[in-house]
């Protein structure tokens, strides 16, 4: 998000020497800290991604140490991990963009593009359109527009780059670009001369980043020329035209992120039963796989099988209810960014509703994985066996979601914060009211300040302002950390924890319940207690 600054806005001029990074003459500093250039590029495309980065966390710092820590469990329990995990993993990241891609070819069957661009996207680009002569101008109004957060201000492209972008654009919409140019380098180029590259702004409706905002301008731009073919541009017939498709392409959209979605989130819910069918399936039981001994009791929770179903659905509702409402409270309350629950309420309108679900991109983002996941973590709960199953659920999911909904980012900020204040070189690590921030005395004040109000530079940022190796250092560390910290807290600690406690519970309780056993039987033998 931009932040609002009262400072009068400064326009970019590249300097007269400028040439693109591709052609090696810019003496931006070596990216990286001994790492090899395929492994920036890993972190450069987790960072521009919203998903990507959380994806590979949930994978290779969850994922995958919780099935080894649950193999050790026993098969059964290892196997179940194994489908919860990558079932729910595969099915929040990617299962929208499918559903909605197939959607979308459907949809094409009726006449009309199949892109991912958000509603004010659309209608800006075709202002744009209709205010333009030319495609060059098309993309003119639109650069004219764009506002980037550098440090504290909010940041224009000058004239000359402009005109030199917007040439490579239209080049590229109509086939005639030079070898070697695409969207992505223009973009990387782009990036050079604003020296911004997230926090962009087209309007006050529209935030995007300069890949994002320089994709939809060429995809909507060829969609407009396929649509008028030798039409006069700015004919009455012609911008007609324009607008009936640019309503077609946002009610296109519109369908294919409400079937995306809606898909998704029913299959984050139901996958849970279908999981626990195929443990079930392959055991002849319904107890929890995670007890102690549970492979070689199965006969014996076969024959507990009904009291165990009477035991879930007699004592465990109160609990259910309370966690699941507690998870819908968190869920809606990340997406539209507010905990007031009387403030929640009043912030669901429709249209926000409609823009929560709506995919402006091939991946969905943050608040969409935000959407799915509250859903799939709710189905986990509500498949529990038992009270064990349940506490399990409860403390590893909550986690879960409480990692991304701020746990991660707040060790990732408050790390990259504490570094880059120590180096002194705040202001090259961080954009947004850096001197606010460090001026404030108040510990939990300031790291919601840092959280909140300080966007960190991206890589490709930090490189265009030549800020040098040292800023680009601790950005890759803090991401590391948050790796790190993600991989033991969540990935190796809780299961393990979890192990714990019910191995140690289940225990104790079953010593308890044998001793009662053995001191019923002492008593019958003997005689005591009867009368005898």
């Amino acid at each position: 998000m931009i932040l609002n600054t009262t400072q009068e806005q400064n326009k970019i001029i590249p300097h007269k020497d400028y040439k693109s990074a591709s052609k090696g003459r810019n003496s931006s500093p070596a990216f990286g800290i001994g790492m090899s250039s395929a492994v920036n590029g890993a972190f450069i495309a987790l960072e521009r991604s919203e998903i990507m980065g959380p994806f590979f966390i949930d994978l290779f710092s969850m994922n995958i140490p919780r099935v080894a820590v649950d193999f050790t469990r026993g098969e059964a329990a290892g196997w179940e991990s194994f489908r919860r995990e990558t079932i729910s993993t595969n099915n929040a990241f990617f299962m929208p963009y499918i559903y909605a891609l197939g959607t979308g070819a459907l949809l094409t069957r009726f006449k009309g593009p199949n892109l991912f661009v958000g509603n004010d996207m659309v209608k800006a680009l075709e202002s744009a359109w209709g205010n333009s002569t030319t495609d060059e101008e098309y993309v003119k109004d639109v650069l004219k527009k764009v506002k980037g957060l550098v440090n504290n201000k909010n940041e224009s492209f000058s004239e000359e780059s402009i005109a030199k972008l917007s040439k490579r654009l239209a080049d590229i919409m109509n086939g005639k670009q030079e070898k070697g140019v695409s969207v992505k380098s223009v973009s990387e180029e782009a990036i050079k001369f604003l020296k911004a590259e997230k926090n962009i702004k087209v309007n006050e409706n529209i935030e995007t980043n300069i890949p994002h905002l320089f994709k939809n301008i060429v995809e909507v731009g060829k969609a407009y020329k396929k649509e008028l073919k030798d039409l006069p541009r700015n004919s009455e017939k012609a911008l007609s035209k324009i607008n009936l498709l640019t309503n077609k392409i946002i009610k296109h959209g519109n369908i294919k992120s409400y079937v995306g979605m809606g898909l998704t989130l029913a299959g984050g819910f139901g996958l849970q039963y279908l999981n626990r069918y195929f443990t079930s399936k392959k055991t002849g039981s319904s107890a929890f796989v995670g007890l102690p001994d549970y492979e070689k009791n199965v006969q014996q929770t076969k024959q507990s099988k009904t009291d165990n179903k009477k035991k879930k659905s007699g004592s465990f509702w109160p609990e259910n209810i309370a966690y699941n409402a507690l998870m819908a409270y968190m869920t809606i309350g990340s997406v539209v960014d507010e905990w007031n629950p009387a403030k929640i309420v009043k912030e669901l309108k429709p249209k926000k509703i409609a823009d929560m679900f709506k995919m402006k991109h091939h991946l969905p983002t943050k608040n969409h994985f935000k959407l799915i996941i509250g859903p799939t973590l709710m189905g986990r709960i509500l498949v529990a066996d038992d009270k064990y199953e349940l506490r399990e659920a409860a403390l590893r999911d909550s986690f879960t979601f409480l990692n991304f909904l701020i746990l991660n980012d707040m060790v990732t900020k408050v790390s990259a914060y504490k570094m880059a204040k120590k180096a002194g070189i705040l202001e090259k690590v961080f954009n947004g009211p850096v001197e606010n921030v460090k001026n404030e005395k108040n510990f939990f004040t300031r790291s919601s300040m840092v959280l909140k109000e300080l966007s960190t530079k991206t890589y490709k940022e930090i490189e265009a302002q030549n800020l040098g190796k040292q800023p680009i250092k601790i950005r890759k560390v803090s991401d590391m950390l948050g790796w790190g910290y993600a991989l033991v807290l969540l990935g190796i600690g809780l299961p393990i924890i979890n192990k714990f406690i019910t191995n140690s519970s289940y225990n104790r309780e079953n010593k308890q319940a044998l001793s009662k056993y053995d001191l019923f039987i002492k008593k019958v033998s003997t005689a005591q207690g009867f009368g005898v």
